[in-house]
């Protein structure tokens, strides 16, 4: 008697969430005791996560760790407590938060590449926003995050990996705002530059390209810590590119740690901080 063995190799798709307005996909996710769980390509209504989160705090995650997210309708809720978790902390997929988020708690994402279209507020006194991302994250022009006396994190490259794109690890673009009302705010990553390990938002793309970039930005953290850390580990450009009101009160401290390569590259001169015109601390 010949007998046979059979090895099955397979891998569980990534999965792609879409809150709208739209109707809910009828499978696909679940939600059960604060968690919406989503096992295939779905579609929910932002009613449901608005009313998930007037009963308290919401996590949603997939179950894989590629689960991409696109928010395309308004999340709020005015009910203490009520934080909001998108992604886990093993999440590469992509999150783009293309509609406002107000909520009376937490605010945690975590995702590959985050990209925050809009406001993004916690009401709550002392709650916290945390945006962590594997790869790069990118705040748009004239877009908000707030907290009342919560810290405001901005954390890139949580792998540890140099972004290698031709994008900032952590990009603040004209008129955006980050207001933590007495948080402290920090801008970083995973790398390790001259200030210690673990610390630095880090670029390693060829031709350059700056790791934190503020531009025409305000940082005010009214009595909280700012913090920021950037590193260009290779080709000429700069740690940190800084064009920006970063301001803050009382015992409040400002820091920024820059690493460069850099030098001049036959057109302009980088370090690990440049200031362009206007920034003021």
């Amino acid at each position: 008697m010949l007998l046979a063995s059979v090895l099955c190799i397979g891998s569980v798709s990534a999965q792609t969430l879409t809150i709208s307005t739209g109707a809910s996909s009828g499978s696909g996710w679940s939600l059960s005791s604060g968690t919406l769980t989503v096992t295939a390509n779905s579609t929910v209504n932002v009613s449901v996560i608005n009313t998930a989160l007037a009963s308290g705090s919401l996590t949603i995650v997939g179950n894989t760790t590629n689960f991409t997210v696109t928010l395309s309708a308004a999340v709020s809720s005015t009910t203490a407590g009520s934080s909001l978790t998108i992604g886990s902390s093993t999440n590469t997929g992509n999150i783009t938060l293309g509609a406002a988020i107000s909520v009376a708690g937490t605010i945690s994402v975590y995702g590959g590449n985050i990209l925050a279209q809009q406001n993004i507020a916690s009401t709550m006194n002392g709650a916290n926003v945390l945006l962590r991302a594997s790869g790069y994250i990118d705040l748009d022009p004239n877009k908000t995050i707030q907290t009342d006396n919560g810290d405001i994190t901005l954390r890139s490259n949580a792998d540890g990996t140099a972004i290698t794109t031709a994008n900032p690890a952590i990009y603040l673009e004209s008129g955006s705002s980050l207001l933590s009302n007495g948080g402290n705010i920090t801008l970083g990553g995973n790398f390790t530059g001259t200030e210690g390990a673990a610390l630095y938002a880090a670029t390693n793309r060829s031709g350059g390209i700056s790791a934190v970039r503020i531009e025409n930005a305000t940082l005010a953290a009214a009595g909280g810590n700012i913090k920021i850390y950037g590193r260009c580990t290779s080709s000429y450009d700069d740690g940190i590119r800084l064009q920006a009101s970063i301001t803050t009160t009382g015992t409040g401290t400002i820091g920024l740690y820059g690493d460069a390569f850099g030098g001049n590259n036959g057109t302009n001169y980088f370090g690990g901080i440049t200031f362009i015109e206007a920034a003021s601390t």
